[in-house]
């Protein structure tokens, strides 16, 4: 029996089973949205009413059962998924300034210094509200010698910056995103000879910047 709001009748749905009518069991809407699928609980007979007319469209006997004890619809209309905000991970970064002076031994020959670098950064520690990083700029010196030799030269700058974060936790989980040389401000040969045609030593300031974001890395990365 169909009936509103404020419980008036609106249809009646008979089957040609009286005994159905005292144990439907199970309510479906079919996905058409007008129509609803229900059974005999101890009949097996399951149905397919037309809401508006009250008429069955379909019907048929689900044998080799104890008991119909609910339908499952394919295609079965169900409510749209609850939206929910995405939580907001932001990007917190440091910025940190270093400066290292390389002594080059053998001397390079003037205008043949060069370098290549990277940065390798990770968390040292996270602590209430602040997140702890350190790491090295690795740097590779290459440049001709008084004699003509190639000559090469590793370093290692040493570095370390705080990060601001309030939602940071000691034992929480932060994960390095970026981390790279900003800017350099100089990187050049220095302390010549009397002629100048020699340099003793390489030196360099540059900024670095690294990025964080909260918890652990994304798989691809790993």
């Amino acid at each position: 029996m169909g009936v509103d709001a404020s419980g008036n009748t609106l249809q009646i749905y008979d089957t040609p089973n009286p005994a159905d009518e005292n144990f439907f069991f199970a309510m479906n809407l079919d996905s058409d949205g007008t129509s609803f699928w229900t059974a005999g609980l101890s009949t097996f007979n399951v149905y397919k009413f037309d809401i508006a007319s009250g008429n069955i469209l379909t019907q048929f006997k689900a044998n080799g059962f104890f008991s119909v004890a609910g339908l499952a619809i394919f295609g079965e209309r169900m409510p749209p998924p609850q939206q929910v905000c995405p939580v907001v991970n932001i990007q917190s970064c440091c910025q940190v300034v270093i400066e290292r002076k390389t002594q080059l031994v053998p001397p390079a020959r003037v205008g043949t210094a060069s370098e290549e670098k990277v940065v390798v950064a990770g968390i040292e520690k996270v602590c209430p509200e602040k997140v702890v990083i350190c790491g090295v700029v690795r740097k590779t010196i290459r440049y001709v010698d008084a004699k003509g030799n190639n000559q090469t030269r590793e370093d290692d700058v040493p570095f370390q910056c705080v990060i601001d974060r309030e939602d940071a936790n000691e034992g929480d989980t932060f994960h390095i995103v970026g981390a790279d040389i900003l800017c350099t401000v100089f990187a050049e040969e220095a302390n010549f000879n009397a002629d100048r045609s020699l340099a003793f030593k390489w030196v360099e300031k540059e900024i670095v910047k690294v990025c964080i974001r909260k918890g652990p890395p994304p798989a691809d990365t790993l």
